[in-house]
């Protein structure tokens, strides 16, 4: 098989400022915890939207030492997001890579006792997105750039797709809800004052009914979590510590 020749920097020099931050902040923030998980968003080649996960390293194809973990994680996934069309796989099974970060930091992970370290690689299939729109071939943005506002929403909305037969579902469960009279837990409410498909008057109304906290966005829409996922989870965030 040909080998096609990758510049990996000088021999001993140090790695890349944004590498050496990277590493900084999984050091600090993840591997000095006994459990965490890491996602790596960025473009990718082809069609399908990949979920890699170690190795990736060209003399390391044997699975990792936490695969029955990763494989546990995959099926919690699976059942939160039935319609997924992620490929959940190694990266290996594409393609081998000299000094990949993510295979760099899960060794050290791998080295302290007691800690699991599961890093995730989200390969978006940027050929899609070619297909749809080929100028952006000529874009200063360039063709793989996951940044891009509507191409962050096209894969959210893949995750749980409409479809006609979950319209009269979603009515009928509507209609069969029956609100409880107290709450047992603290709860926290969110809204959205721009949502056009339920008022935010119907919110306001069960805080006040059952004298739980509310917090309502100002600009968001009905899929609040898709418009600012940040500002929900500033929201659940601040809730949790008020509540604990």
């Amino acid at each position: 098989m040909p080998r096609l020749p990758w510049f990996r920097g000088v021999f001993g020099t140090a790695m890349e400022a944004e590498n050496r931050t990277v590493c900084e902040v999984v050091h600090a923030e993840l591997l000095s915890r006994a459990f965490s998980l890491s996602v790596d968003c960025h473009s990718g080649f082809g069609t399908r939207d990949r979920l890699w996960f170690p190795h990736a390293h060209a003399h390391t194809r044997t699975p990792i030492v936490h695969l029955a973990e990763m494989h546990a994680l995959k099926n919690i996934f699976t059942a939160s997001h039935s319609h997924y069309r992620y490929i959940f796989e190694p990266q290996s099974l594409q393609y081998l890579a000299h000094g990949d970060l993510w295979d760099h930091l899960y060794q050290q992970a791998c080295a302290q006792p007691g800690r699991i370290f599961l890093p995730l690689t989200l390969e978006m299939g940027s050929w899609l997105w070619v297909k749809k729109n080929p100028r952006q071939l000529f874009s200063r943005h360039g063709i793989f750039n996951p940044l891009i506002a509507h191409r962050q929403q096209r894969v959210l909305r893949q995750h749980h797709p409409v479809t006609r037969a979950n319209v009269p579902r979603q009515l009928l469960a509507a209609a069969r809800y029956r609100a409880p009279l107290t709450l047992a837990t603290p709860t926290l409410l969110l809204a959205s004052a721009q949502d056009q498909l339920v008022s935010v008057a119907c919110s306001q109304a069960l805080a006040r009914y059952w004298q739980c906290a509310l917090q309502i966005h100002p600009t968001a829409g009905h899929d609040l979590p898709l418009d600012d996922g940040d500002w929900v989870a500033r929201q659940i965030a601040t809730a949790y510590m008020l509540f604990n």
